[in-house]
């Protein structure tokens, strides 16, 4: 009779780096000059991005909208690269803070808000 003792062993701890798809969606328009963009928010589901094209169509003066939908990929709880630059290039969005949720520091220098 052989006694093995079975362990939890997390993914982390063998070398592999943990990975988190997260789905999002944004509504877009279309600007007759410089193409599609974003506007507002990114939404959870596709649904909640929907429901604003008809508001985002009249405030466009019937301007063309649909919803793009971006998957971003965290490897270890930070944003790659390539997501990073589909974000800037593509939505016109700067990157979520890999620290978390640090409070933001003024440009002054000041460690306290």
């Amino acid at each position: 009779m052989s006694t093995e003792s079975t362990q939890n062993v997390t993914l982390a701890s063998v070398g592999v780096p943990r990975l988190v798809r997260r789905r999002v969606f944004f509504t877009m328009v279309y600007h007759p000059l410089k193409g599609w963009f974003r506007v507002g928010n990114a939404y959870s589901s596709k649904k909640a991005a929907q429901s604003w094209c008809p508001f985002v169509r009249g405030a466009w003066r019937g301007c063309r909208t649909k919803v793009a939908q971006f998957t971003a990929v965290f490897r270890d709880g930070k944003l790659d690269a390539k997501s990073r630059r589909a974000l800037d290039e593509k939505f016109n969005l700067d990157a979520p803070n890999d620290q978390g949720h640090e409070p933001l520091r003024r440009v002054t220098g000041e460690e306290n808000l």
